[in-house]
């Protein structure tokens, strides 16, 4: 009889720690999506300089940089603190142009660049009560970047550039879980994207974003 009270109290205390939050019900899969704005931190100067470098003999660049982004994922929570995520990104569609100065005269060359992102990233969460996550991800991106350039006047024409590369990509969110579904915001940072054709090194992009997830 001892042992009876024993099991079921030790049955009990299981079944209440797999229904405390951060426990069981925040195990499972989710999937989701977001919106928002995304920005690339073009390199106006150095642009300006590559142009010198290839012939013209002036230039002078502008750049649109921001704009509407939007991202699916998809992951994993394994517990109160760890998740894994896989994700895709669609950038803003922006541009860098530029007006050079040639031995016949002026032109200008326009270039409109699309960036996309395969991500997988780990995150860390913090439960701070009431529903609330906070967290921090880490992760990589194979991020593409395509730009096709436009010339006018008495520019020359100059050759797309596709850059595929992989980097190390960061972020911080927080979450409010109401059932299954949650309302998230993420800042997340892509450092170095493009390679040299945009800066030695390449150039800093950033998508802040609001969205949506639901847990099966």
């Amino acid at each position: 009889m001892h042992n009876s009270k024993k099991t079921l109290i030790a049955a009990a205390a299981l079944t209440l720690f797999a229904a405390l939050p951060g426990h069981a019900q925040e195990r499972g899969l989710y999937v989701g999506a977001a919106l928002g704005q995304s920005n690339v931190k073009w390199d106006e100067g150095g642009y300006a300089q590559r142009l010198v470098a290839a012939g013209y003999r002036s230039a002078t660049a502008t750049s649109s940089r921001d704009g509407t982004a939007w991202r699916l994922h998809g992951g994993y929570r394994y517990g109160p603190h760890l998740a894994a995520e896989a994700g895709f990104t669609r950038f803003a569609k922006t541009g860098i142009d530029a007006v050079v100065g040639t031995g016949g005269g002026t032109g200008t060359v326009n270039g409109d660049t699309s960036v996309e992102a395969f991500e997988l990233d780990g995150l860390a969460l913090w439960p701070v009560g009431g529903g609330i996550d906070v967290y921090a991800r880490l992760g990589l991106g194979l991020v593409r970047v395509k730009t096709t350039y436009g010339t006018s006047g008495a520019a020359r024409g100059i050759e797309s550039t596709n850059d595929t590369e992989t980097i190390l990509r960061y972020g911080l969110g927080a979450q409010y879980r109401w059932g299954k579904w949650a309302v998230r915001a993420d800042w997340i940072v892509y450092p170095g994207i493009g390679g040299d054709s945009y800066g030695a090194g390449g150039v800093d992009g950033n998508v802040a974003l609001l969205g949506v997830s639901y847990r099966f």
